[in-house]
């Protein structure tokens, strides 16, 4: 017998499009539900996600990844990651972080809980990081795998995690590597010393030798010992949080 169910669904969004989202659920489930959302990489909701979402809900979570990405029309997960970049680009934080907000809302109401955390990779660990600003009273608590902490400020993007780090009220865990050639280590300590300046139990995890995408099976940077340990950090922090 299988240890979860896998479902796949379109949940309408408050501009009437269809969201479609891939979940899974365990068999046996506590009788006080509790969620996780997975936010994708750049690359959508891939072979990589839908495993993520599989280990969680071992972990007796229901675990839900929206594909946030799908507003993107003839999308090509593997182009060019520059030009992929450019056309993720086109999409504003808001329309993203409006798209979670529905995503939980119709969550609260299938399964009569609010005991939701969050969790995202690279591209959706910083709308991770936003998420946990904007719409603190949605979620308990997250986990930050490598999202980019600065960047370009512009219409579509006018606030990054730095900008936001000393304002969050829930608690938060950054996974990220020494080795992060994309993300400077300079910029993830701030980051750091923001987030715990407003809670002491706050932590950003820097793993020695570890590269970006350090988890992701797929890429020539994954580390198999460190996403390891990294996963059990994750885990047990949901399992105090949420």
């Amino acid at each position: 017998m299988k240890k979860i169910e896998i479902k796949k669904k379109y949940i309408k969004t408050k501009d009437k499009n269809l969201l479609p989202i891939y979940y899974c659920i365990p068999k046996k489930n506590t009788s006080k539900k509790k969620i996780i959302i997975i936010i994708e990489e750049i690359f959508g909701v891939n072979k990589n996600i839908k495993n993520i979402c599989k280990k969680i809900s071992k972990n007796k979570y229901i675990s839900v990844a929206p594909e946030l990405l799908f507003r993107i029309k003839n999308i090509d997960f593997k182009q060019n990651i520059n030009d992929l970049r450019n056309k993720v680009n086109t999409l504003s934080d808001k329309i993203i972080i409006n798209d979670i907000i529905n995503l939980i809302q119709w969550l609260k109401k299938k399964y009569k809980t609010d005991r939701i955390g969050i969790t995202g990779f690279c591209w959706g660990g910083r709308i991770t990081w936003l998420f946990t600003y904007f719409q603190t009273y949605h979620i308990k608590t997250a986990v930050i795998w490598y999202g980019r902490i600065f960047g370009i400020r512009n219409y579509n993007h006018p606030i990054h995690p730095i900008d936001i780090g000393n304002k969050i009220k829930i608690p938060v865990l950054g996974l990220y590597g020494e080795k992060d050639e994309s993300i400077p280590l300079n910029t993830v300590n701030k980051m750091r010393k923001k987030i715990t300046s407003i809670n002491k139990k706050n932590k950003i995890i820097i793993y020695k030798k570890a590269q970006h995408g350090f988890f992701a099976d797929y890429r020539s940077t994954y580390n198999k010992k460190i996403a390891k340990k990294a996963w059990k950090k994750m885990i047990n922090w949901f399992n105090i949080n949420i």
